[in-house]
């Protein structure tokens, strides 16, 4: 008979296997596929959270280029040494190429002061060759030949009510027209010994 040892000290208390107040014993789940559940649940959760990344536009614009910005669009000029000047014109904020537009020969146009559009027009200010006048001219976007000529520079363009200021090189003589056709919407001059003032910000589109 082989001997035996018996610990007679304390009784077993069936209390012992329960935790203590306050904790907490975490049992796995009998299930896989709800483990697996919980673990995509906090995967995803935590993803989610992430902020969304924006990728920017990239608009091609060599040395030498004129750029003019619209609320809804750019306008790249190509530069002085070009033989023939086009305006690229790409849409905001996608930077999609909208049209080229070929605008003339660098020795007609002199010196470009401002390029803007409202709806399909486009709209250049220059300055010829002394002693002509300041000119505007609006052209269709990527049409190859201008729509219509004034003699006056370019100042500001409303698009919501589709008509372009302009002024006299000496910024005497002040004028509005239809930036789809070039005509005369009204007139004025500077009075004597006084001043005009610009109220309000034309918007450009």
């Amino acid at each position: 008979m082989t001997d035996a040892v018996i610990d007679l000290d304390r009784p077993h208390d069936p209390s012992d296997d329960r935790p203590a107040p306050g904790i907490r014993r975490f049992r796995m789940p009998r299930s896989p596929f709800l483990a697996l559940s919980i673990l995509l649940l906090v995967l995803l959760g935590g993803a989610a959270r992430l902020p969304a990344e924006r990728v920017p536009a990239i608009v091609p614009v060599r040395v030498g280029e004129s750029i003019y910005l619209d609320p809804h669009r750019l306008h790249v000029l190509s530069p002085p040494s070009a033989a023939s000047r086009v305006v690229t014109t790409y849409s905001l904020p996608g930077g999609e190429v909208l049209a080229r537009t070929p605008i003339g020969d660098n020795g007609q146009l002199g010196m470009v002061g401002l390029v803007a559009s409202a709806g399909d027009m486009l709209l250049v200010s220059y300055q010829p060759v002394y002693p002509d006048p300041p000119t505007t001219m609006g052209i269709r976007l990527g049409a190859a030949q201008p729509s219509w000529k004034v003699p006056a520079q370019l100042v500001s363009v409303s698009a919501a009510t589709g008509l372009g200021l302009l002024g006299s090189s000496d910024y005497q003589d002040w004028s509005a027209i239809d930036v789809a056709t070039g005509k005369l919407r009204w007139s004025m001059r500077t009075p004597e010994d006084g001043e005009l003032t610009r109220v309000g910000k034309a918007s450009r589109a």
